[in-house]
């Protein structure tokens, strides 16, 4: 029941996508990403309107994806992210994490090297 109510809001969320002859084409370049389906273009596509604008850094502060370093004088702390568009940084999140833990890709085999080294998930 779950799987057939998913597929329709997919469903949805494709012809919303289409309906627009530019939206239909930034989506099929985008879906061409790893890991990225219907659900995550449309995230992509209506909370990052700049998308075609900006350069990579500023989409990554913009998706709360660019680390920042505390650091004061010569102290220098960790590197985190923070910040940016809540949406876009949980849609990308699920994605990247779909895609490292099903699959042969490059990224599945990263994340198993990372957790046989011990990395936490």
């Amino acid at each position: 029941m779950l799987d057939t109510e998913i597929a329709a809001l997919e469903a949805d969320i494709r012809a919303a996508v289409r309906a627009c002859r530019e939206t239909a084409a930034r989506a099929a370049r985008i879906e061409t990403l790893p890991g990225i389906g219907p659900a995550t273009c449309a995230v992509l596509i209506s909370d990052l309107p700049e998308l075609r604008r900006l350069r990579a850094g500023q989409i990554a502060a913009l998706g709360g994806l660019a680390p920042h370093t505390r650091q004061s004088g010569a102290w220098r702390g960790r590197s985190f992210i923070s910040g940016g568009r809540k949406p876009v940084r949980g849609a990308l999140y699920t994605a990247a994490t779909s895609t490292a833990l099903r699959g042969s890709s490059r990224f599945a085999r990263h994340y198993k090297s990372l957790r046989a080294r011990g990395k936490p998930h």
